[in-house]
């Protein structure tokens, strides 16, 4: 399949995004996992359980066909293929590579290192559009869940940026006065494919920042205005 970038705008990703939210979708780690082909109509791949079938993604595939970049990136006759990371090869796009991707990373010896940002770009200020993402579990992010998470954000504070580089918890998640703190609505929120509920049939959610929250996470830009110039 050949590899592809859309040329969208923001507001194309935040509809893309939203437009599924609590549609009948399983979340599933393995191939099949959505998010190969970022022209399809959806970013889902069937698949039959139990004589029963079903949309499926995974959170990687979701984001990254709602950005509009295949999951594998190969390259075409204007874009290098997405590089090689530490931990992920072949062109594959997940939340570790992406990440490792966006901070850069030694290459092998008489290599000069990767410098990070030619796909993916760190910000401090979320915009709708971005996404927010955190690796699996490596060396350098030991206490992470295996296979780390992504969400499309499709609504940021508009505050300083000072405030917003810091993971200030009455800003970015909503908490529970009986729990000892005041109820403050999150104005940063997220729209993700996530399995945490194992059994649901509505994976595609809107939520806070809460699966983020103490994770290493990272505000990330897509640099299709790079890629496509």
């Amino acid at each position: 399949m050949t590899s592809k970038i859309l040329n969208l705008t923001p507001e194309q990703v935040v509809d893309r995004a939203k437009r599924f939210v609590g549609n009948t979708v399983k979340y599933h780690l393995e191939y099949p996992n959505g998010g190969s082909d970022p022209e399809t109509i959806t970013p889902f791949d069937l698949l039959n359980i139990q004589g029963v079938d079903f949309k499926v993604a995974d959170c990687i595939g979701f984001a990254l066909w709602c950005q509009g970049i295949s999951r594998r990136y190969l390259g075409d006759v204007n874009t290098q293929p997405f590089p090689d990371t530490p931990n992920v090869t072949g062109g594959y796009i997940n939340c570790t590579s992406l990440v490792q991707e966006a901070v850069g990373f030694a290459r092998r010896k008489g290599q000069p290192p990767y410098p990070g940002g030619r796909f993916f770009r760190i910000v401090t200020k979320p915009v709708p559009g971005d996404l927010i993402v955190f690796s699996g579990r490596t060396k350098d992010y030991p206490v992470n869940p295996k296979h780390g998470h992504i969400g499309v954000i499709v609504a940021a504070p508009d505050v300083p940026e000072d405030a917003v580089s810091s993971w200030n918890v009455d800003r970015w998640t909503t908490f529970d006065r009986k729990r000892g703190a005041s109820i403050i609505p999150s104005t940063l929120r997220i729209v993700h494919c996530s399995g945490v509920q194992k059994r649901s049939n509505k994976a595609v959610r809107e939520t806070d920042a809460r699966p983020w929250y103490q994770r290493s996470a990272y505000f990330i830009h897509f640099n299709r205005e790079g890629l496509l110039k």
